[in-house]
């Protein structure tokens, strides 16, 4: 098992993944800048402020998820997965039908309501 650090998908080999679990930042958010200054990060480590930047998904709660789904097809192996989680406001019945539009298989494979929220969980393989 490797991590590797960068945008997203974009030092991903093709076809390479096998498996990939995905909690990426899915809460709807008007403001989803990181504020800098001179192209650095201006968010005080201990102002709670990187929490926010973590769950913020941009307007939809998709702008990071969206990224990946695009390139998933590529970048999963013949037989690799994928599990991410969504919420309720991500609209994943929509995600469903839109993953299979573009020739991938999916399931709904858990689904729970966690106080407000309403969470699930969709996994994701090639069609053979």
């Amino acid at each position: 098992m490797d991590s590797v650090q960068c945008s997203l998908t974009s030092c991903v080999v093709n076809n390479s993944v096998d498996l990939l679990v995905f909690n990426p930042p899915y809460v709807p958010s008007a403001n989803s800048e990181i504020p800098t200054i001179n192209g650095q990060s201006n968010i005080d480590q201990d102002s709670g402020a990187w929490l926010d930047m973590a769950l913020n998904g941009g307007d939809d709660g998709m702008i990071v998820t969206a990224k990946l789904l695009d390139n998933l097809h590529d970048i999963l192996a013949d037989n690799g997965v994928a599990y991410i989680l969504f919420c309720a406001r991500n609209k994943p019945d929509d995600v469903y039908k839109q993953m299979k539009e573009r020739k991938l298989q999916v399931e709904k494979v858990i689904f729970r309501k966690c106080g407000w929220e309403e969470l699930s969980v969709l996994r994701l393989w090639k069609r053979k």
